[in-house]
């Protein structure tokens, strides 16, 4: 029964993890990543943005459009900071391992 479970959480998360990858773009994964380290815990969403472009080589434009798509599939909240969700603390979990 255990190996059962084993096996279903397993390929639950292979699925979770192809739908995350058809969903979400390279930077936004990135961001997600970027998130789940707790570096921004502290700052605002507009100082967490500033790094994250300088960080990842690109137009701060482009993170507010990840961010905001983020925001869309509820994997991040924005009340002056950035997190995660539960939701995207899972999938940034799941996208993590392999």
């Amino acid at each position: 029964m255990a190996r059962n479970i084993d096996r279903f959480n397993f390929e639950s998360g292979q699925i979770i993890k192809k739908l995350l990858e058809k969903a979400t773009t390279e930077k936004q994964r990135r961001i997600l990543f970027a998130l789940k380290k707790d570096e921004f815990r502290f700052v605002s969403t507009t100082q967490a943005v500033k790094s994250l472009a300088s960080e990842m080589n690109c137009a701060e434009s482009t993170v507010w459009d990840s961010i905001s798509a983020l925001k869309q599939l509820e994997l991040v909240i924005c009340n002056g900071r950035i997190e995660l969700t539960k939701e995207g603390v899972l999938c940034a979990g799941i996208m993590g391992s392999d």
